[in-house]
């Protein structure tokens, strides 16, 4: 049963593409493209069913989560662009991007076309994303001409042709909040926070064509989980992991745990697929782990000038 998860287009994608990665955008844009979704009143449904939606294609399609591993490494790469402007938002996940695609067509009158990726490294963090991108351990220690780390407020960009931005936004502010150096802020707040510095850095780029993406998404664990583990399990969990991934040891109760489908092993980790929860978290925004909405990470393809005939750079 679809639970309303997905409608007849949406169905009609999952059975007809080679790609059941297409079908899945499709579901995911269905659930989180209404104008209000990262308002507290709907994210925790939204989330809820987001987790449900994956729960029900992870148990049609066996292969999804190895499919999604596969793929790491092998989509959008912003190195291989040739010119133009790109701008990599820390963390933004495809729920912010159905909202950023509408809302920069209709508050800047840009030229927005959405695609997806997957992301370029496991564990989904930022620091195997820049050293798979960019060949450093961190975007900030990231040394080059065509390059530029926002960290804050202030924004600059190389005036190079192409021109690589790093924002550290919205991941920073989630890792703020864990490590409670300040109250954490509703998403809805925090998305309006990141798409004013994005905004900053498109307009100030001299290129009319940028790119925006992310080095993964995340996971949100508010509202209710089908996802539901074994006692045995759990007592593994809290012994084992501190997060979402791990590095692989000699471990029969480790391997157990890949073999019941609680984890995937990939590049010497154990990574939760899914989303088994055990509690051990701070906040309920985390990433690290094999999900739909970590690994799945946007491509927003923007023109600045849409009703230019001319050449743009």
């Amino acid at each position: 049963m679809s639970e309303g998860l997905f409608g007849r287009a949406e169905l009609e994608t999952l059975v007809n593409e080679e790609d059941i990665l297409e079908g899945t955008v499709a579901c995911l844009r269905r659930l989180w493209s209404r104008s209000d979704a990262l308002e507290r009143r709907q994210l925790e449904t939204l989330e809820f069913r987001s987790r449900l939606l994956e729960r029900t294609l992870s148990s049609q399609y066996p292969d999804l989560y190895p499919n999604l591993v596969s793929r790491v490494g092998t989509g959008f790469n912003p190195r291989e662009m040739t010119e133009g402007c790109c701008v990599i938002s820390d963390a933004l996940s495809l729920r912010e991007a159905f909202q950023l695609e509408r809302d920069l067509e209709e508050e800047q009158g840009w030229e927005v076309e959405f695609d997806w990726s997957v992301c370029p490294a496991l564990p989904t963090g930022t620091e195997y994303s820049t050293r798979a991108w960019f060949g450093s351990h961190a975007p900030s220690a990231v040394n080059r001409d065509d390059y530029a780390y926002v960290g804050g407020e202030n924004v600059r960009v190389p005036n190079t042709n192409p021109a690589y931005v790093w924002m550290r936004f919205p991941d920073e502010r989630l890792h703020d909040a864990v490590e409670g150096r300040h109250v954490v802020e509703p998403v809805a707040d925090v998305y309006e926070r990141a798409k004013g510095i994005l905004t900053r850095v498109v307009e100030q780029t001299t290129h009319d064509s940028v790119v925006v993406t992310s080095d993964h998404g995340y996971a949100n664990f508010a509202g209710r989980n089908p996802y539901n583990l074994s006692e045995e399990s759990r007592a593994v969990f809290e012994e084992k992991f501190d997060g979402r991934y791990r590095e692989v040891v000699n471990s029969h109760p480790l391997r157990e745990l890949e073999e019941q489908g609680y984890t995937i092993r990939s590049d010497g980790y154990y990574l939760v697929a899914g989303h088994y929860d055990w509690g051990s978290r701070q906040s309920k925004i985390t990433h690290g782990g094999v999900s739909l909405l970590e690994c799945l990470i946007p491509v927003l393809r923007i023109n600045k000038r849409p009703n230019n005939t001319g050449d743009h750079k």
